[in-house]
């Protein structure tokens, strides 16, 4: 379990540090106002742990440190040089190096630099690659509702459903029955309007309107709110990797106030029958109930650095 993040210098701006082993719950949530890191935050992790360092040299920081509940630590140390426009104010990157050390125990230490000029690039240390593998990352983002292709992903959740359900070796196991009893509870205690949840092997699940004639609806013509709650239970209970560090970021979006006071409790429901870590991005407090020691405040931090 990832147990804490240090960032020095976050846009040459901000330093941080995040203890994420809150009350010892599996669940943090990030605040802070637009514009001091949250997303950013979540993008490094994600870089981090899924080992794209091109894009983690695309957001200037100084250092960033993690530690782990297994003794482990890892920090990235950035260094950022810059070509100055003849003529102008304005100056672009030139190189940008990554230097990254991994201590697995107190005797072995890891090392190799990354830069974004391609033909520098030495193979990573497969002991670190190793260790990200047994730390699955999972990120649910804010723009969830689509796939970059537009599809809508509640039309691949119907599928990946569908799927589950038809493969019987999975589908009859005591664990993936204990997954689809949470999905159920959760989508019907947040009282869909007018709406009933119905799953089975062939479709998927279904919605059907509460009329005289019980409508079947396409997945598509949910709300956007009743698309984002659905699409992350989903994620959460059946997507995101055993023992995985899962990334939502502004879970609130579309969220009527009832449904941000309920985000907590059904992400509690969903830790219940999963081990996952969740690191949760928000800008609302409604969303962990006002519960203060669940949270770490970047605007608290930043403002301790000036």
């Amino acid at each position: 379990m990832l147990t804490s993040i240090s960032i020095t210098k976050l846009f040459n701006l901000y330093t941080y540090n995040l203890d994420l082993h809150t009350e010892d719950s599996n669940v943090c949530f990030i605040t802070g106002p637009n514009g001091y890191g949250k997303t950013s935050l979540l993008n490094i992790l994600n870089y981090i742990y899924s080992g794209d360092w091109e894009k983690l040299t695309r957001i200037p920081f100084e250092k960033v440190s993690l530690t782990f509940s297994d003794d482990a630590r890892f920090s990235i140390t950035q260094e950022r040089k810059y070509l100055q426009e003849i003529e102008s104010d304005e100056r672009s990157s030139e190189t940008v190096s990554l230097t990254i050390d991994f201590q697995l125990t107190s005797s072995d230490l890891y090392s190799f630099e990354w830069t974004n000029v391609a033909e520098s690039n030495i193979v990573p240390d497969k002991n670190i690659e190793l260790f990200f593998e047994s730390h699955p990352v999972y990120y649910i983002r804010d723009g969830r509702l689509y796939s970059p292709d537009r599809i809508p992903t509640i039309t691949r959740c119907v599928k990946d459903m569908r799927g589950f359900l038809n493969n019987s070796s999975l589908a009859e196991t005591p664990q993936f029955k204990e997954k689809v009893e949470v999905f159920k509870k959760i989508i019907s205690t947040s009282d869909f309007a007018d709406k009933t949840l119905q799953i089975d092997a062939r479709y998927g699940f279904r919605f059907i309107l509460n009329n005289e004639d019980k409508t079947i609806l396409s997945p598509e013509s949910l709300s956007s709110g009743e698309q984002h709650l659905t699409v992350m239970a989903f994620e959460l209970l059946f997507m995101a990797p055993d023992d995985s560090l899962v990334l939502i970021d502004e879970p609130e979006i579309s969220f009527h106030m009832l449904w941000q006071v309920d985000f907590l409790k059904n992400l509690d429901l969903i830790l219940a029958v999963r081990k996952l870590q969740c690191i949760v991005a928000t800008h609302s407090p409604q969303i962990f109930n006002m519960k203060w020691k669940l949270s770490v405040d970047l605007f608290t931090q930043a403002g301790l650095n000036h």
